[in-house]
């Protein structure tokens, strides 16, 4: 393993005498990753991020990085952040909070300690996980390569296995902590790799082997495909005018989906928004608007612009499309059109269901706002939503964060708390939409 993770660093620009920002959560991964980096006598910084998010089992996890820092002697960096309050005040997912504390805090150090790459513990099953769960939202044959190296970001360990690495621990007596989160399938990764991906390696114990190969040809594949697409692209030029990238609204009808699915899902565009800004443009739709997480794209007469999101507009109107199947920005909405005749209840407040043909499209989805109304589910007036919020002593602290889902401008969902009489499934419903807040 030491060779073929030394191996690995010179494949990726490594010249044996640059530096490295390993990142340790203190787990089985990274911690095997540190041991064979120190085995290797590599020049490096060990980075930890405690996410304060386990209470003293978090605590416990940024000890055992100290401590193995300072028996092996090397620069160790430690992060406090207290992730459920940047969640709360960007209004986005934990995961996602956590995921931009970490690397926005590697970029920085990097920059400041002129270190050279940053080096993840991302493994073989971490690969494979993330090909099921871009197959379930929906990708492009980018998102069915798993995950790779990047410029500066190295994965030595990706060829291996889960398996491999918990050996490798056990005969090399490597300490690590487990992290108990793991094993809740609440969350979308968990869920493949403990039950689907659990369960398919029963029926193949060559599982993890036969997706390495796969992964293999779909990169292969994946290269071939980029410079057939680098081809259709150069014909479409963009321009940059006071901050804004221009497209002309003909060249994008030219392109094959896959083209534009490329040149738009840069800016985080879902496969599901190109498609209707092609039906916008063929329409004549002016003024059409979708929002990515970080970009607003907006139809005018000739062109199509593309805007970079400032901070205050992150917080304004999204447009939920019909038949649209996700969302992943400012929040992360699952929809599923369904017939009535199907309809399973799951009794949480992250799910809810609403009779479809009541909707009007695009639906919109912002934050509430003082004297929105609505009419809660069982009762015959409207009522105020701060009044709903302070009857469900909801704290001033998360008020903020709230969401509203409209339909012709009538709240359809006080997300995460109460829908709409007027939308509720009722005896005349044919079609219901099932929509998921994901944590």
């Amino acid at each position: 393993m030491k060779e073929a993770v030394k191996n690995h660093l010179k494949e990726n620009a490594w010249n044996g005498k640059q530096k490295f920002l390993l990142a340790v959560s203190g787990g089985l991964d990274s911690m095997v990753l540190w041991h064979l980096f120190h085995q290797l006598k590599l020049d490096y910084a060990v980075a930890h991020v405690n996410f304060q998010l386990r209470g003293e089992a978090s605590d416990g996890d940024e000890n055992l990085v100290r401590e193995t820092a300072l028996k092996r002697a090397v620069p160790c960096f430690v992060k406090q952040a207290d992730t459920k309050q940047v969640a709360t005040e960007q209004g986005i997912s934990i995961q996602m909070a956590a995921r931009e504390i970490r690397y926005d805090w590697f970029k920085e150090l990097m920059q400041e300690n002129d270190l050279n790459f940053l080096a993840t513990a991302h493994h073989l099953n971490d690969s494979i996980e993330t090909f099921f769960i871009n197959l379930d939202r929906g990708t492009g044959i980018k998102g069915l390569m798993g995950i790779s190296s990047q410029e500066n970001v190295l994965r030595p360990l990706i060829s291996f296995a889960k398996d491999e690495l918990k050996t490798y621990a056990l005969t090399n007596e490597v300490s690590y902590r487990e992290d108990a989160s793991n094993e809740d399938i609440k969350y979308q990764r968990n869920w493949f790799r403990n039950t689907m991906l659990k369960e398919w390696k029963t029926r193949n114990p060559a599982f993890e082997k036969t997706m390495a190969k796969n992964l293999e040809h779909l990169a292969a594949a994946g290269n071939v495909y980029q410079k057939a697409i680098q081809n259709d692209l150069k014909a479409i030029r963009l321009e940059l005018k006071k901050g804004l990238f221009s497209i002309k609204n003909y060249h994008l009808l030219e392109f094959k989906e896959e083209s534009l699915f490329e040149l738009l899902g840069a800016y985080g565009f879902s496969e599901t928004q190109i498609q209707n800004l092609k039906q916008g443009i063929e329409n004549r739709q002016i003024g059409l608007t979708f929002n990515s997480a970080n970009y607003s794209l907006n139809l005018d007469r000739e062109l199509v612009f593309i805007k970079e999101l400032s901070l205050e507009s992150l917080a304004q109107e999204v447009e939920i499309f019909r038949y649209q199947n996700r969302l992943e920005s400012p929040i992360k909405l699952k929809f599923d059109l369904i017939s009535k005749l199907d309809l399973t209840y799951v009794n949480n407040s992250s799910t809810e269901y609403v009779d479809f043909d009541q909707l009007s499209f695009p639906m919109q989805l912002r934050k509430w706002e003082k004297g929105d109304k609505m009419k809660p589910i069982g009762m015959k007036g409207q009522k105020k939503i701060s009044d709903i919020l302070i009857d469900l002593k909801v704290p001033l602290s998360q008020k903020d964060s709230i969401w509203v889902l409209l339909s012709n401008r009538k709240i359809v969902w006080l997300v995460g708390y109460k829908i709409s009489e007027e939308f509720k499934v009722n005896k005349h419903t044919n079609q219901v939409l099932k929509i998921e807040l994901e944590h």
